[in-house]
């Protein structure tokens, strides 16, 4: 068994992975069967950036290379299936390798919670598979049932409270933006115990029930809470993520725009927050302009914003 914890966009991932002895030079007796893709539930989504829409897009689990594979762990983490068996082509000796190889790179499948809606984001992967070409894919969500229910309430309430329909988009994100950042503030204490490598029990500051629910949030809480109510106001948006800060990126009238509601609630020398204008819907350079030490973003993954 291998475990591997990665602090990265402020929330942990721990991702264990189950190697069986099998000998790898003997003849494989192949199960032959569709497999159908997992069932979508209502979150799932079409494909929200370029990088959604290449490995998102398949109908096919007969793994034949790496990209298969990518393929059919984005497919499981955006249906927000629990778990999910595919096969390996009986000529693509390579295939456990590779699963062995994806699965150690925990950055890279940390940034796939980034392309799909958060409710549908995983918080443990564990990947079995046998001598016969057979893979399974089991997945611990990090919002439970409960959790979705009260925050679907919340961002109800929240709405209806703040939202007229002759509000623009982007007055809509404006002030769904300031009732986040007037009814929470920064959790220096949880973002403390992640540097030292410490968790707090029953700390939600970095996930959206953190900020809407609780009044206490880190960067990944908000970028959570801020993407519910843009997927409510239907606006294309995924997250961005490196391992230190994670923010929102979202189209609006067809141009690509960054939004940071954490950079966008300093704290003065007093411990008193403000709310700021200085990271709302602004375009990748001005981004740059204005900061590049954490706020800096594989633009290979991150395709929209380079």
């Amino acid at each position: 068994m291998l475990k591997i914890i990665f602090y990265g966009a402020f929330f942990v991932l721990i991702l264990v992975f189950y190697v069986p002895e099998i000998n790898l030079l003997i003849d494989y007796e192949y199960y032959e069967e569709e497999v159908m893709p997992p069932p979508n539930n209502e979150y799932a989504l079409e494909g929200q950036s370029v990088f959604a829409k290449h490995y998102l897009i398949t109908d096919s689990f007969l793994a034949n290379d790496r990209n298969d594979l990518i393929s059919a762990f984005f497919t499981t983490i955006n249906s927000g299936a629990n778990g999910f068996t595919f096969y390996c082509a009986e000529d693509y000796e390579e295939c456990f390798e590779e699963v062995k190889e994806l699965t150690k790179d925990a950055e890279f499948l940390t940034y796939f919670n980034n392309f799909v809606h958060p409710f549908n984001n995983y918080k443990t992967i564990g990947v079995t598979f046998d001598s016969r070409g057979k893979v399974r894919i089991n997945l611990t969500r990090l919002y439970s049932d409960e959790e979705i229910n009260i925050l679907n309430q919340k961002v109800k309430q929240i709405w209806d409270e703040t939202i007229s329909d002759n509000m623009s988009k982007r007055q809509k994100i404006k002030e769904i933006h300031n009732n986040i950042l007037n009814n929470s503030i920064y959790d220096q204490e949880k973002a403390k115990a992640i540097d030292e490598g410490r968790t707090i029990e029953g700390s939600t500051s970095h996930k959206a029930i953190g900020p809407l629910v609780d009044g206490l949030a880190i960067c990944s809480g908000y970028s959570d809470a801020m993407s519910l109510f843009l997927y409510k106001m239907d606006v294309t948006n995924y997250r961005i993520s490196n391992e230190k800060h994670v923010w929102n990126f979202l189209k609006l009238d067809d141009e690509w725009l960054h939004l940071d509601l954490t950079w966008n609630q300093p704290m003065t020398d007093n411990q008193i927050s403000l709310i700021i204008e200085t990271y709302f819907l602004i375009s990748s350079q001005r981004l740059k302009e204005l900061d590049s030490d954490a706020h800096y973003f594989d633009e290979n993954m991150f395709i929209e914003a380079q």
